[in-house]
């Protein structure tokens, strides 16, 4: 009676076999995803960079046209000022003390906007920092998770199994009359 025996053992076969193969896709499929996953992390985290840099040069940008216009107006406002006080005649010290007084406003709106332009530098450094670190922190929790299939144990109680299973059959045949 090894019929019996023979159907069991290729049953654990096939299930060893079946296992094995389903692992191999899962596996393969959790690493597609995770492929994926990072390469969206990665898209994003440019994306994002991106912005901050354009976001710099729109500052940039902003506060070079802010200045341009603080000293266009300080020119227009020196240049009014010593037309008047030439008029009115007054002359030497007065006029070159308003003139250091509107050199002295520029150059405390020029300090003002550099400050704040390093300042906001330095947010979007901080900003650039955190994503990096958030991106990296996503592509090591992506890591795919793999699936083990049957191992060297499952072959063994398969095994062992099948052999139970023919002691139990020889027995039940040599008890049999």
């Amino acid at each position: 009676m090894c019929e019996p025996t023979a159907i069991l053992a290729v049953g654990q076969g096939l299930n060893l076999v079946g296992g094995h193969l389903e692992a191999q896709k899962a596996n393969k499929q959790n690493k597609l995803t995770a492929q994926q996953n990072e390469a969206a992390i990665r898209e994003n985290l440019n994306i994002n960079f991106g912005l901050l840099g354009q976001q710099s040069i729109q500052e940039r940008q902003a506060a070079a046209a802010r200045l341009e216009g603080i000293r266009r107006q300080a020119r227009q406002a020196e240049g009014t000022s010593l037309a008047s006080a030439g008029a009115n005649g007054v002359s030497g010290q007065s006029l070159s003390f308003l003139a250091d007084t509107y050199e002295q406003a520029l150059a405390e709106s020029t300090t003002n906007v550099d400050i704040t332009l390093r300042n906001a530098e330095a947010q979007r450094a901080a900003q650039a920092q955190s994503l990096a670190t958030q991106a990296r922190m996503g592509v090591i929790s992506n890591t795919p998770q793999n699936v083990q299939g049957p191992g060297f144990l499952d072959l063994l109680t398969s095994g062992l199994n099948v052999a139970t299973f023919a002691f139990n059959q020889d027995t039940k045949d040599n008890d049999s009359p």
